[in-house]
């Protein structure tokens, strides 16, 4: 099995409303937590100001169904491609999906990330160092499944 990697951002679509949204992105995560464990997938999403950016990583065959799954998803806006590599190893091994829920001032200074969150500035490299990031500092609060070896 080759491994692929997958760097994407998209706007969001889901209502600014913060009770509404914690539900959304609850509902996405659970889904992809049992979608991505089943088919061996793992990544990092954060949904920050208006916008997603995701990894995911597995198999290609799967990473290229659950992207497409994503591209219908309505929740999604304006997907773009950072960049599709296949690679020797993962990045976020352990989760089939973990979550950033906020990019920090700090982080977002070190990223070269103004006073909105707009990724379409930013490579692959800097959206997975970054990601990588936000979830190294909170794993503390993750709640996430992991996934089995």
């Amino acid at each position: 099995m080759s491994l692929t990697r997958l760097v994407y951002f998209s706007r969001s679509r889901i209502d600014k409303d913060t009770a509404g949204t914690r539900r959304e992105v609850a509902n996405i995560l659970a889904k992809a937590n049992q979608k991505n464990s089943a088919c061996g997938l793992s990544g990092a999403l954060i949904l920050h100001d208006d916008y997603f950016a995701q990894v995911l990583e597995g198999d290609r065959r799967f990473v290229n169904e659950t992207f497409q799954r994503i591209c219908r998803d309505d929740r999604h806006d304006g997907i773009d491609i950072v960049e599709i590599s296949t690679v020797a190893e993962r990045l976020f091994p352990q989760w089939s999906m973990a979550l950033g829920r906020k990019l920090d001032p700090a982080v977002a200074m070190r990223f070269g990330i103004g006073a909105r969150f707009d990724p379409s500035s930013m490579t692959a490299e800097g959206m997975i160092r970054m990601l990588t990031e936000v979830i190294r500092e909170e794993a503390p609060l993750r709640v996430y499944q992991a996934q089995s070896a």
